[in-house]
């Protein structure tokens, strides 16, 4: 079976034109680096658009949490870019330290802070992170890292009432992963 032109399906893989992701948080022990190479592997694109907080530059600098998965992440996207799929990151807050590098290729994955998504329609859609728009915390650097400081909470209290109900209810983690938990 053929996909428009030289892609073939594969009956495990996915094909799209166009993927978004944002919020992965890698460097945070809450990143859910797991599940996020199980979706690489199985789904395909055309054009991946990695939308902000990618990176958790702000975790990182708090506490370095970076692990082989989040290794494998970045190895995973890195090589899709040399093969048939065009990567473009585009900055959020919390990795800002790419504002930088905005309008450089850094090996094929193009740094921005926005882009122009063109559909096969020929309709045209704005691409950010949307931490621009955020009025109140863009001029106010106290309070957006407490919003931080509070997901981060919010996190880890997620985890222990996932680890809770589980013990509770006796569910094994493969079969009932919780929402927010990172996948073992």
């Amino acid at each position: 079976m053929e996909l428009r032109g030289s892609l073939t399906r594969a009956p495990d893989l996915m094909h799209y034109r166009a993927i978004w992701i944002s919020d992965l948080h890698l460097g945070s022990p809450h990143a859910q680096t797991e599940l996020l190479l199980e979706f690489l592997r199985t789904h395909e694109c055309r054009q991946l658009y990695l939308v902000g907080d990618i990176i958790d530059g702000w975790e990182l600098r708090r506490r370095w949490h970076w692990t082989e998965e989040s290794n494998t992440v970045i190895q995973k996207i890195l090589r899709k870019n040399r093969k048939d799929t065009r990567v473009t990151y585009l900055h959020g807050n919390h990795d800002e330290f790419l504002q930088e590098f905005i309008g450089l290729d850094a090996g094929g994955v193009r740094i921005g802070s926005s882009a122009v998504h063109v559909t096969a329609s020929r309709r045209r859609y704005l691409v950010i992170h949307g931490h621009q728009l955020d009025g109140l915390v863009h001029f106010n650097r106290l309070l957006e890292r407490v919003g931080s400081s509070a997901r981060r909470l919010s996190a880890q209290r997620n985890l222990w009432n996932c680890r809770m109900a589980e013990s509770f209810l006796a569910l094994e983690l493969a079969e009932r992963p919780c929402a927010l938990r990172k996948a073992r």
